[in-house]
């Protein structure tokens, strides 16, 4: 992805991998009744080393049932962009680098929480 706006971060801190910031709002743009934009969600790793992989509830994200569309590698210093469906309310998502857990601050669960179409 070409783009440096992001919704959320990956970070190594303190040996620790964290993403930032623990709760991403998901704008989804002007709404047109007749043509909705798809909603986006932009994660990049800021990282100089290790991929991250992403998994985002299969049920958040347009044709969530493909694999590929609901868990991406995010390699260092690059983003992946997930089309997520029009549901309101927050979820979790899980951000693996290698065998740890990414967590956001102290918390291990990570939430995005889009706002109503």
């Amino acid at each position: 992805m070409a783009t440096d706006k992001s919704d959320a971060y990956i970070l190594c801190k303190e040996g620790k991998f964290i993403v930032w910031p623990p709760v991403a709002g998901v704008d989804p743009g002007e709404a047109k009744k007749d043509k909705p934009k798809p909603i986006k969600f932009q994660i990049r790793n800021s990282m100089e080393y290790g991929a991250a992989i992403v998994t985002l509830p299969a049920s958040r994200v347009e044709n969530g049932a493909t694999r590929g569309n609901r868990e991406k590698t995010v390699e260092p210093g690059q983003s992946e962009l997930f089309v997520l469906k029009r549901i309101n309310g927050s979820f979790e998502y899980v951000v693996m680098v290698g065998d740890q857990r990414a967590t956001a601050a102290s918390d291990p669960v990570i939430i995005i929480d889009p706002p109503c179409a």
